[in-house]
């Protein structure tokens, strides 16, 4: 076999190149029991050219092959031919990364999947691991079409069995994060989106504990640009099934908190942030502790404020979205209501006041819902307690001259909306009810009769009266007198 090895090795290759081959198979198992047999003096044939022309071969074979069996047979022959042979492929990595090419870009998953799990073989056993990963990054460098196969090659590098990660696969994160936080260009993003997946998707929440420890980054060691890159996979691994891999949340609701301190953050990457503290706030609200929710609070709702490092609006779109979560009554809605008392009585931006009011209208419909109007309905309107502490007199009256002196329908009808949950004025109900039907009734005239905004305003001047009046006059009543009001 050693005298006779060249014509060997020409004879199969001849023999895949026969287009559809009866004996594709059985020259895929001489391929295979060659490279074993006599190891370098195959791989070394004609200074590896042979070697080259056959792995050039299998790879346009396996892009082609339909039949499972020839499939099956080609895997088969590249698994072990790169198991014999791997000491000397390594030693010609760069170029025979090029001849995979073709099946790292195949649209078929398996081809694509198949190939990663090769090369992998080779990133997992090398001694250069650095070298080998930098390869990749390299040719992602100059080919955008390679990420998704560059990601999975990756990912096949880490992987374990049974959810769990490779023995080297601190070593390799370490290498991978390091190189992807000093790489530019959206394509090493889209690679890592990739790489993430991948991990989310085969991980116990326990092994994933260690990729956690890499994408939560110290803000006071890295650049802006590094947290920018980073983040959004944080809110990929965050959002991923609801947070089924999410672990110690509390502390992860604090570091993205620290996020939010770091000035220097673009406004997208910012909402991002947001956007991953919302998913923790309504997924996993019931294992946040106080301590770290009122952190959070204190720095959201009172330092990013004051600092200018949040705008109100970023705030209440934020706030809006976790009304549901069951913690917000306990905590949120505390700081919601003195972040809006310092807005109205302090800031000279009357636009700032009316977002106040319109934050507070839209809490107030959400959490006490309109119900279908009928007497058997009146038990279903009560109030949502409001608590502005020091400053409720201040809130009222705002509210109160706002009403009387917007011409502006939407925001007559936030405080209309406003006025029966706040405390004091309860004390006026009467005189405050008049003086809501009044304006209201008022106002619609000056309205188009096609407006939705007479209806909309009728019926919360309606839900307003009812609840000042404290369900001692039924809502048909309430309802009858507004019409009659109205047409008079």
């Amino acid at each position: 076999m050693l005298h006779r090895k060249k014509q060997t090795a020409e004879i199969l290759i001849d023999g895949l190149k026969v287009p559809g081959s009866k004996a594709l198979n059985a020259i895929l198992e001489l391929i295979v029991a060659l490279a074993r047999d006599i190891l370098d003096e195959f791989y070394e044939l004609e200074k590896g050219a042979y070697f080259a022309t056959i792995l050039e071969q299998l790879v346009s074979l396996t892009c082609q092959a339909t039949e499972i069996e020839d499939i099956e047979g080609l895997f088969v022959c590249q698994t072990f031919l790169f198991k014999y042979l791997r000491k000397w492929i390594i030693r010609d990595i760069a170029k025979h990364f090029v001849l995979l090419k073709p099946a790292l870009k195949s649209k078929k998953e398996h081809v694509l999947n198949f190939s990663s799990e090769v090369f992998a073989f080779l990133v997992k056993n090398a001694k250069q691991q650095a070298d080998l990963i930098q390869l990749l990054f390299d040719n992602l460098a100059e080919d955008s079409d390679l990420d998704r196969a560059v990601g999975r090659i990756l990912f096949e590098s880490v992987k374990g069995v049974n959810q769990q990660y490779h023995s080297k696969a601190k070593q390799l994160f370490d290498i991978i994060f390091s190189k992807f936080v000093h790489s530019t260009g959206n394509h090493f993003d889209e690679m890592m989106h990739y790489f993430l997946v991948f991990l989310l998707e085969y991980s116990s929440k326990d092994s994933f504990r260690l990729v956690w420890n890499y994408l939560l980054l110290d803000k006071d060691r890295f650049s802006r640009e590094c947290l920018s890159k980073v983040i959004p996979l944080v809110n990929v691994a965050v959002t991923f099934r609801r947070g089924k891999l999410l672990s110690d949340s509390s502390q992860k609701l604090i570091t993205l908190t620290n996020y939010l301190s770091f000035h220097r953050l673009d406004l997208s990457t910012t909402s991002t942030v947001l956007d991953s503290i919302e998913n923790i706030f309504n997924n996993h609200d019931n294992e946040l502790s106080l301590e770290k929710v009122n952190q959070f609070c204190e720095y959201f709702y009172q330092s990013a404020y004051t600092s200018s490092t949040l705008s109100l609006d970023q705030i209440f779109t934020f706030t809006k979205k976790v009304f549901s979560c069951s913690i917000f009554d306990i905590v949120l809605k505390q700081y919601c209501c003195a972040l809006c008392s310092t807005v109205i009585q302090k800031s000279s931006n009357s636009d700032s006041k009316v977002s106040c009011f319109q934050f507070l209208a839209h809490l107030l419909v959400v959490k006490r819902p309109r119900p279908v109007f009928g007497e058997e309905n009146d038990r279903l309107l009560t109030r949502y307690q409001l608590s502005f502490e020091n400053n409720s007199k201040i809130v009222e009256d705002a509210v109160l001259k706002h009403l009387s002196t917007t011409a502006n329908p939407e925001e007559m009808l936030y405080c209309v909306i406003l006025i029966p949950h706040l405390q004091f004025l309860l004390e006026k109900a009467a005189s405050i009810g008049k003086a809501i039907s009044t304006v209201v009734l008022k106002q619609t005239e000056c309205f188009q009769t096609s407006s939705p905004l007479i209806g909309q305003l009728l019926l919360e001047a309606i839900v307003a009266l009812a609840l000042l009046k404290e369900g001692k006059q039924p809502i048909v009543e309430i309802t009858a007198e507004c019409i009659i009001q109205l047409f008079k």
